[in-house]
């Protein structure tokens, strides 16, 4: 196989199945950034290694083994974090990611972005400081000028919000 076979095929695999592989590693670390960060690092690894890549195999499972190693490397980095997940816990968020639907995960994928643009512009900004950022609950509650207890609701129902939003418009398409 040619370099530009090899590079063609590997980006078809990585196309296919790039929400699979951000998926999981979004669930790992929670924050958008370092998961985009580490998503290009997954990339860069998984190119490296691509000819060890056994074909018919699943590729999705393969590339979450690369990210799971990269993710124990940033856990490294950032041994102070204490939102860090175990092991375990990253491999069978890993098989979960590579057995799902790439379809259905794009969809789902695209219906968040669409429910969360239909929160309010508070609701929003919960999510964003909670979620798109390294800060602890704690201090997301000291900020919002909120009891701790009142901000860890508030995420309880925005999810639940999400959730049932998805879930309406998956129901729709059927």
């Amino acid at each position: 196989m040619t370099h530009s076979e090899l590079r063609d095929e590997f980006h078809e695999l990585l196309t296919r199945h790039q929400s699979q592989v951000f998926g999981y590693i979004f669930a790992a670390v929670r924050n958008l950034h370092d998961a985009q960060d580490l998503y290009q690092e997954t990339c860069v690894a998984a190119w490296e290694k691509f000819r060890s890549f056994e074909r018919g195999g699943s590729f999705a499972r393969w590339a979450c083994g690369i990210a799971r190693l990269e993710i124990l490397m940033y856990q490294r980095r950032h041994l102070r974090e204490q939102r860090r997940l175990s092991q375990h816990v990253l491999l069978k968020l890993a098989d979960v990611a590579s057995d799902e639907d790439v379809e259905a995960a794009e969809r789902r994928h695209r219906f968040l972005a669409s429910c969360f643009a239909e929160l309010n512009k508070a609701d929003q900004r919960v999510v964003e400081m909670c979620y798109g950022t390294e800060s602890k609950v704690s201090h997301v509650a000291e900020q919002l000028n909120m009891r701790l207890a009142s901000l860890y609701n508030a995420l309880s129902r925005i999810r639940r919000r999400l959730f049932q939003c998805i879930q309406r418009k998956l129901s729709k398409e059927t």
